[in-house]
């Protein structure tokens, strides 16, 4: 507290408590202001800290709530998609048009079915970039039910193109090895009219390497016993009907 001049006496009883009164309002006064510049201070923190780590993570995010016609994208998800950021079309109608055609039906109806139940699902989507061209990403999103009726939708969106792409090889990689053994395994267990000769088996032995291998056209030659000249003894083409041509090449 300060004064103007000396004082040559204490105040009254009754200033005193007014003055005890003031102290403590200007105590709250204080403690409020503190607490308030804290609280600045931990938002600004957290709000530095959620967009750095919605920039080092790898998803996605994707966020709407009633009353928006637009979702709110992070820059993420915008870089993922070969967009700058802001540049991203972010209405409702341009998130169904980026999913591939033939998984819009199912994935408007995996929305239809999830937004009042408030539980996490999952979906695996072709998503459009800004090239044209499709990635496969993972959703992964939750509705939030207010009054029976959808109030906020969020979720993440994971790019797994390249491990996808890598199922799908291996997959098709161990469907070519097993469709081989089992021509393998018809070739070798085969029984044929006896006195039946080389000649006669090379269309059967030409259609089973062209099944092995989901080739179109197989050839069988020959060579002359003084390995100077190579004959076409018979020709498979899948789009070409029986018999085939057999000629001769030197």
């Amino acid at each position: 507290m300060f004064d103007t001049s000396p004082r040559q006496s204490l105040p009254d009883d009754d200033t005193l408590a007014r003055l005890d009164q003031l102290a403590g309002m200007i105590s709250e006064a204080l403690k409020r202001l503190m607490q308030s510049a804290q609280l600045s201070a931990a938002l600004r923190d957290s709000y530095t800290r959620a967009n750095w780590i919605l920039r080092s993570i790898s998803d996605g995010i994707i966020e709407w709530q009633l009353g928006n016609e637009r979702l709110t994208i992070s820059p993420r998800l915008e870089m993922q998609l070969g967009y700058s950021a802001g540049t991203l079309d972010s209405r409702l109608e341009a998130l169904h048009e980026r999913v591939a055609p033939e998984m819009r039906e199912e994935f408007q109806a995996l929305l239809a079915i999830q937004r009042l139940q408030e539980t996490p699902f999952s979906i695996e989507l072709r998503i459009r970039t800004r090239q044209g061209d499709y990635r496969w990403f993972k959703l992964r999103a939750q509705f939030q039910v207010r009054d029976d009726a959808p109030y906020r939708f969020i979720g993440s969106l994971l790019d797994i193109h390249q491990q996808h792409m890598a199922a799908v090889a291996q997959a098709d990689k161990l469907c070519r090895y097993e469709r081989q053994q089992a021509v393998l395994i018809r070739l070798g267990n085969a029984h044929h009219a006896e006195g039946a000769g080389l000649e006669d088996l090379m269309p059967w032995i030409c259609q089973q390497v062209a099944d092995a291998l989901q080739v179109r056209k197989v050839s069988f030659w020959k060579m002359n016993p003084e390995g100077t000249r190579l004959s076409l003894s018979h020709v498979h083409d899948g789009e070409l009907p029986a018999p085939h041509d057999a000629t001769s090449a030197n």
